[in-house]
C-alpha cells in the first residue's frame, strides 16, 4: 500500500526530542530519530520498515493512504449529529432563573453580550415546564446515556430566586421520583447563608463561584451593588457558610484574569482558597470578551505559571477552557466531544427567564431556538434546524476559517461567545489557545520523559 505523510501532522522540538501529533485527531507521541526519519521520507518511496510500524503510524493518522483526510472527520461529524438526533448526547438542562444580579463586575460577560433580557426572575411556569419536558424526554428514550442528568441554575444571580430552586427540587421529587439528577449552581455566593448551604448540601449541589484575588484585587473588578459593601467579603462569608455545612469540597472558584489582577495573583491567595475556604478546585479563565494588552504568548505563560503554583503550593485541582485543545490532543477519540463546550456539542440547552431556549447562556436573542411555552415535547427543541446547525457548523476540524490552524480539530473553534466579540478579540484568543497548547505539550513531554 502506498502511504504518504499526513498533511495534518505537526512536528515540535521539545528539548531535542521530536514530538508529533495530528492537528485533526491528536495522538501526541515522542518519536525516536529513526521514526522521525521514516516519516519524513515516507513520500519518497516504499519503506523497508515492517508493516507493523506503518500500521501504527496509520492508526495515529501520521501517514495515510487517503486522498482527502477530511472525509473521516466529516463522517465523525455526521455520527455526532446522528447521536444527537437519537438523543444520546443531550443530558444537561441549564435554567437562567434570574436576569438580575446584586454584583456589577467590570468584565461581566452577560452584560457585554447583551443577554440580559430584563425579564427579571424566571417564573415557576417556565422552570417547571422546562424540567418536566426534559425529564420526560429522558425517561422516554432508552438509548439515552445511563448516567445521571444535570440540571443547573445560573443567572444573573440565581440565589435572588432561591425559592424557585426549592420549587424545582420539590417538583422533581414528586413528579419525577425515579430521575437521577445532579444539581449545580453558578453563584457569586453573597446570598449563600447557613440555611442555603444546608439545602445545597442536602441536595448534593456542585457550586461554582468567583474570586479574582485578595480583597483589593477582587473588589477592583467585582463590585457589590450594596453601598460600601465588599464583594470579596460577601463571597468569602458565603463560602464560610458552605464550609461550616461541610460542603465546601463540592465547590470550585473561577479566577478571571484581567489587566487588573493578572500580574498580582500569588501563592497567598491560592493557599487561602484551599486552606481557609476549603475549596479544592480552581478554574482559571482570561477575560473572554476582549483582548488583553499583553501578548497571547505572555498570557499563556502567566496562566501556566498560576496553574503550576496553584497545584504545587496550594494543592488545588486546576482547569479552564484553555486546556480543551490539549485534553482533546491526548484523548483516544477527540471527536467524542465534537465542539469546544457542551452547548455546541448538543449536550445541553439553556432556558432564559423569558422561556427562550438557546444553546449557550451567553448568546443573545438572535440565537433563540424556540420558546418553552410553545413546545409540547423536548424533541421540538432538539429537532430544530438551528440546534442541528450549531453542531454541524462548530464541529472540530470543519469550522470555517480554522483550516490552517495548528490545533483546528482539537480547539474545535473555541468559545462561540468570544467569536462574536469581534475579529481582534477572536484572533487574540485563538493565538492564546495555540500558545498555551504548545506550553502544555512541552510540560507533558518533559514530565513523562
Amino acid at each position: 500500500m502506498k502511504y504518504h505523510l499526513s498533511k495534518n501532522i505537526r512536528f515540535l522540538d521539545v528539548d531535542g526530542q521530536v514530538v508529533a501529533y495530528n492537528r485533526l485527531h491528536g495522538n501526541l507521541s515522542v518519536l525516536t530519530p529513526a521514526q522521525h526519519d521514516l516519516l519524513q521520507g515516507i513520500d519518497r518511496g516504499p519503506s523497508r520498515h515492517g508493516d507493523s510500524l506503518l500500521k501504527t503510524f496509520e492508526s495515529l493518522r501520521y501517514i495515510t493512504s487517503a486522498q482527502d483526510e477530511l472525509l473521516e472527520v466529516e463522517a465523525a461529524r455526521t455520527e455526532a449529529l446522528q447521536r444527537s438526533r437519537r438523543m444520546r448526547n443531550l443530558n444537561g438542562l441549564l435554567l437562567k432563573i434570574s436576569d438580575k444580579c446584586n454584583f456589577s463586575c467590570n468584565y461581566c460577560i452577560d452584560r457585554a453580550c447583551g443577554t440580559q433580557d430584563r425579564a427579571g426572575n424566571m417564573s415557576p411556569e417556565v422552570a417547571l415546564k422546562a424540567i418536566d419536558l426534559f425529564l420526560d424526554f429522558r425517561r422516554r428514550h432508552p438509548n439515552a446515556k445511563p448516567e445521571p442528568v444535570s440540571i443547573g441554575f445560573n443567572g444573573g444571580e440565581p440565589l435572588l430566586n432561591f425559592g424557585l430552586i426549592r420549587d424545582c427540587i420539590r417538583f422533581i421529587r414528586e413528579r419525577h421520583r425515579d430521575a437521577v439528577v445532579d444539581y449545580d449552581i453558578n453563584t457569586n455566593a453573597a446570598l449563600l447563608t447557613d440555611a442555603v448551604a444546608r439545602v445545597l448540601k442536602r441536595e448534593h449541589f456542585s457550586i461554582t463561584t468567583s474570586l479574582d484575588g485578595t480583597l483589593a484585587l477582587n473588589d477592583a473588578q467585582r463590585r457589590s451593588k450594596v453601598p460600601h459593601a465588599s464583594a470579596f467579603a460577601a463571597t468569602v462569608e458565603g463560602l464560610r457558610c458552605l464550609k461550616a455545612a461541610g460542603h465546601s469540597s463540592h465547590a470550585a472558584i473561577i479566577l478571571v484574569l484581567t489587566e487588573t489582577n493578572i500580574e498580582a495573583v500569588d501563592g497567598s491567595f491560592l493557599r487561602f482558597v484551599r486552606t481557609t475556604l476549603g475549596v479544592p478546585r480552581l478554574v482559571i479563565e482570561p477575560d473572554m470578551s476582549r483582548a488583553l494588552s499583553l501578548s497571547p504568548k505572555e498570557l499563556a505563560q502567566r496562566v501556566l505559571a498560576i496553574k503550576n503554583e496553584a497545584q504545587k503550593v496550594a494543592g488545588l485541582t486546576v482547569g479552564g477552557g484553555w486546556s480543551t485543545p490539549f485534553l482533546n490532543l491526548i484523548k483516544a477519540n477527540p471527536h467524542r466531544t465534537p465542539s469546544y463546550c457542551s452547548a455546541l456539542s448538543g449536550f445541553s440547552v439553556n432556558v432564559f427567564p423569558t422561556g427562550d431556549i438557546r444553546a449557550c447562556n451567553y448568546l443573545d436573542s438572535s440565537f433563540t431556538l424556540v420558546n418553552v411555552r410553545d413546545v409540547s415535547r423536548f424533541e421540538d427543541i432538539v429537532d430544530h434546524d438551528s440546534f442541528k446547525r450549531s453542531i454541524l457548523e462548530n464541529f472540530g476540524g470543519m469550522k470555517d476559517g480554522c483550516a490552517n490552524c495548528s490545533i483546528t480539530g482539537l480547539c474545535k473553534g473555541g468559545c462561540l461567545v468570544t467569536a462574536t466579540r469581534g475579529e481582534e478579540t477572536k484572533a487574540f484568543h485563538c493565538e492564546f489557545l495555540r500558545e498555551i497548547t504548545d506550553l502544555l505539550i512541552r510540560e507533558c513531554v518533559i514530565a513523562n520523559n
